[in-house]
């Protein structure tokens, strides 16, 4: 079973969203552009690949001294 968009980030992107195993591994380090950032990323239980997607929601500890 594939997991939705859905169901893979109620998952937190910790498992495969084609087998739903905790096998992960990065293919790539994190790319980033206008906001938009995605990283290349392998299940070695059941080989798929895919690229996990983050979005920029905001920032944190901003200090203005």
């Amino acid at each position: 079973m594939t997991l939705t968009d859905a169901e893979f980030i109620s998952h937190v992107g910790l498992s495969c969203p084609a087998c739903e195993k905790y096998e992960l591994e990065a293919t790539e380090s994190v790319q980033v552009d206008d906001g938009i950032a995605w990283q290349g990323m392998e299940c070695t239980a059941c080989n798929a690949t895919w690229q996990d997607l983050y979005n920029l929601v905001g920032y944190d500890n901003l200090d203005t001294r």
